[in-house]
Formats: structure tokens, sequence, C-alpha cells
């Protein structure tokens, strides 16, 4: 694919194609589609070919190159693709009830090594319905007011409990900042049970409304361990619990700063100990200088 190709070629290196949507639902289980740099302008949702274990779908920039979308991605039933350096940022023609990014009805999938920003809506990225994912390597951050109080995520997840697979997903070494009017997660919506998230090894920043995580609305079974939060809502913890929160879940072995506390322990959420309240001393890449928390978060070992 390349901004000066045309969705008329064939798809090859010397006739790409011009769209992503194209790209994306002419892409066959087993084969790779190379994103050239450039912007791209585009708003997606299209179903596309599902890989498998023994033909995987891979999806990844060309070495050395930056494509962006400016627009949505809504990609429904990828089992087994992987979305490899895919930046998206928020176009023309949305409104403030488009989440961004979203993979949908799809197990055995991953989002790794992108840039999500700037979005004008519910949620950068919206995870469910769908499990066994991995959202990992990403920088994910900056929305802005859209919706009512505290009703723009950088990460909404909704996926649901009970599907039998043995583990909803993993988020895990991501950067997750900036959202001044929702959290940086929020993991609930769903009253049967949602969640079965593992959310470890990310940094959390300056996400106010009103924290950095907030459980609520059916969240369930979620472990919440070796991340760095920093700065919640004034008068709130790091992690929070709001109406509805199920059994099961925990937060332990967490860094918390501009806080009241790391996790407001309660029904639904325990504190499985080790949580500390210690000032990470960021660098402008949010990596920490005090040797102390240098274990934790994003660039931990």
């Amino acid at each position: 694919m390349s901004p000066s190709g045309s969705d008329s070629g064939d798809g090859s290196s010397s006739s790409p194609w011009a769209t992503i949507g194209k790209g994306l639902t002419s892409t066959l289980p087993g084969q790779t589609l190379v994103i050239h740099g450039g912007n791209y302008t585009q708003n997606i949702d299209v179903t596309v070919r599902a890989g498998s274990s023994s033909a995987p779908v891979l999806v990844r920039v060309a070495p050395g190159e930056r494509p962006v979308l400016y627009g949505k991605l809504w990609v429904h039933g990828a089992n087994f693709w992987t979305f490899d350096g895919v930046n998206v940022t928020w176009g023309t023609g949305l409104s403030s009830g488009d989440w961004m990014v979203r993979v949908i009805g799809s197990h055995d999938w991953r989002w790794t090594n992108s840039e999500l920003w700037g979005a004008h809506s519910t949620a950068e990225l919206g995870l469910g319905p769908g499990y066994n994912f991995r959202v990992d390597h990403n920088y994910i951050h900056d929305t802005y007011p859209s919706n009512g109080t505290n009703q723009d995520h950088n990460i909404y997840a909704t996926t649901e409990l009970g599907h039998g697979q043995g583990g909803t997903g993993t988020i895990e070494r991501n950067i997750i900042a900036h959202s001044p009017n929702g959290r940086g997660i929020k993991i609930g919506g769903n009253s049967s049970g949602c969640g079965g998230l593992t959310v470890r090894y990310n940094t959390f920043y300056d996400n106010l409304g009103p924290s950095n995580i907030q459980l609520s609305d059916g969240a369930a079974d979620n472990l919440i361990y070796r991340n760095i939060f920093a700065r919640s809502h004034s008068g709130y913890d790091n992690v929070t619990r709001y109406n509805g929160l199920l059994s099961g879940s925990v937060a332990y072995d967490n860094v918390g700063w501009l806080s009241t506390g790391v996790a407001d322990a309660g029904p639904g959420l325990n504190d499985g100990g080790g949580n500390l309240l210690l000032d990470p001393q960021f660098d402008s890449n949010f990596r920490p200088q005090n040797a102390q928390v240098q274990a934790y978060g994003r660039y931990a070992p």
C-alpha cells in the first residue's frame, strides 16, 4: 500500500493499493500487508478474512517509514491478525460517539508499536467483544473532551467474560497519557461480566477523568500489576471503582504518584499488597529516573 497507489492495482510492490480499507479486505490468511509511509485519510469499518494459527495475517509498515491514518479504523473478524506500527489520529467526518480504533468480534489478535492520539470521542481504542488479544508497546495519548463528564477515554474495554478460552487479553508495555475527561483505561459496561484482563508494565500519566484506571459496571477478574500511575484527578486514587463491580479484580505491586493512593480497594477490587507511593522522577519520555521505580512500567527490564 502507498498513498500514491491505486485501488485498481493488484497490491504488488510495483502496483500498490492506495487505501487501507482496500488493503485490509484484500489480504488473505497467511499473507503480509505492507503499508508505506505517508498520510491516509479514510473512515474504515470493514470485515476481513480471518487468519488461523497456521496461517496468521501480518499488517506492518515498510522499514523506516511512518504511515498515519487520519480517520477511524474498525476491523471485524481479525482472528490471528497482528497490526504492527499502524498509527491513527482523528480525522474529518466523525462524531463524538465514534470510537477511533476497534478490533471487533476477533480473537488471537495483536496491536503493537503504534501511536494513537487526538480522539474527540468515547475512546481512542475500544476493546471487545473478543478474547486472547494483546495490546503492547503503544503510545496512546491526548484525548479531547467531547462527551459527558469523564466519558472520553484512551482505552475502553467492554470485552465479555465467560468465553471459556482461558483469558480475555493483555495490555502491557504501553504509555497511556493525557485524558482530561476520561480514564486511561476504563474496564466495564457489561452487567453480565466484563474484564478478565491483565494490565501490567504500563506507564500512565495525567488521566483525569477521574483516574488512570477505573473499574465499573460488571468489571471482574482483572489483574493490575507492575504499572506506574501518576496524576489522577484531585482527590482520587490511581485505580478507582464505580458502580456495579463484580468480584475478583486485584491491584498489586504498582507504583503511584500525585494521587491520594494507588488503589481504591473495596468490593470488587482487592489490594493485593506491594503498592507504593513514590515519585518516578520522569524524564521527557516518561522514563523513571528514580531507581526504585525502574522495575515498573513501560521501560522495566
